[in-house]
């Protein structure tokens, strides 16, 4: 244990959260927790919950918020991925500039990335021939077959060539990654559908999407690229068994209103317009990232004190001093919860005896 805290302090002080140890570490997310449970029994039902925007603005815990999500549905038993889009380099209206990101981002069970999850896979042979068998029919059939390639390479035992084979640019989506062409956008949206119902052959109850920063929307070039950004959002809205969760700040939500109340809806596809409906009728489920009060500052420092004694249980009582750092951190409008964590973290270092190393 006291190996394990140490790591976590660790992790800590350079300000992020570890991944096992983020939902210790957070408070004040009953509203969060609760919604995401839902959605998450309705997905595992084969429902389609609505998409969730969580709205919030730098250093507010957006981010943090969505890897609570991510770790709450991973315990579930469902797959995620993920991606942070941004108009340069993963843009939201170039399906295949963000399937890369998610294939290898994908997480399921003890798997993580494509490679992960195929090697376990083609390693219980009955298992992958009923997961291709399910999912391999129309557009889909060329990831279908470098899957299947992959798992007969394995089967022969040509362990190099399953490494190595060419196959693995169709599931990593290298192939299309920089190509600007409609066609190949069409081709990374039937790979997404397909990695989803592929995901649920292997026995994960659904699969959460998660992307981050999609206020940057407003970084592309003009109205008719974010038409076609509308578009794909759509129709990663009807990926089947999936539930999409966005990270969004108030700038995203005064462009997507606009257009939602403009021409740009009337003149949208079917898939663009099932994105943008909610914002037209005024029905987004938004929810906040959890705010952090007095109390659950309290409640946190005390989290954070404990996580400290099981690493270093030398550490003289500081408990006082603990609560006067969350009093100070109190007064600052910015009220940031990594900069409370880092000040209990520093009021428990000077309560340990000091140790000088001599030459």
């Amino acid at each position: 244990m006291t190996a394990a805290a140490r790591a976590t302090l660790r992790v800590l002080r350079s300000g992020s959260v570890p991944d096992d140890d983020l939902q210790l570490l957070t408070v004040g997310a009953k509203t969060l927790t609760d919604l995401t449970r839902a959605s998450l029994a309705k997905l595992g039902l084969g429902e389609s919950p609505k998409p969730l925007f969580l709205s919030g603005e730098w250093g507010t815990g957006k981010t943090h918020s969505l890897r609570l999500i991510r770790s709450l549905a991973i315990d579930r038993g469902f797959a995620t991925m993920e991606t942070i889009v941004n108009a340069r380099t993963c843009p939201p209206n170039y399906p295949q500039r963000i399937f890369p990101v998610m294939a290898r981002s994908i997480t399921h069970q003890k798997d993580f990335g494509i490679r992960s999850v195929v090697r376990s896979l083609v390693a219980d042979d009955e298992r992958a021939a009923l997961a291709l068998t399910k999912v391999g029919e129309g557009p889909q059939k060329e990831i279908w077959q470098a899957a299947s390639t992959l798992r007969d390479l394995w089967q022969r035992g040509e362990t190099a060539l399953f490494g190595t084979s060419s196959a693995w640019r169709i599931l990593l989506g290298n192939d299309i990654a920089n190509s600007m062409t409609g066609h190949n956008r069409t081709k990374a949206m039937h790979r997404l559908h397909w990695m989803t119902s592929f995901l649920r052959s292997l026995g994960a109850g659904g699969t959460v999407l998660l992307f981050d920063e999609l206020e940057t929307i407003e970084q592309l070039w003009n109205r008719r690229s974010r038409a076609s950004a509308y578009e794909v959002l759509g129709r990663l809205l009807a990926a089947p068994g999936t539930w999409c969760v966005f990270g969004i700040t108030q700038r995203f939500q005064r462009v997507v209103n606009e257009d939602a109340r403009s021409d740009m809806f009337t003149h949208a596809f079917s898939a663009g317009k099932h994105f943008l409906s909610p914002w037209r009728n005024g029905e987004p489920e938004l929810v906040a990232p959890p705010a952090i009060g007095n109390e659950e500052a309290r409640a946190l420092a005390r989290i954070v004190e404990d996580l400290y004694r099981n690493a270093y249980p030398d550490t003289a009582s500081c408990t006082d001093d603990c609560q006067s750092a969350v009093a100070n951190w109190s007064l600052n409008a910015a009220r940031n919860p990594r900069r409370l964590v880092r000040s209990i973290i520093d009021t428990c270092d000077r309560a340990r005896p000091l140790v000088v190393n001599t030459p």
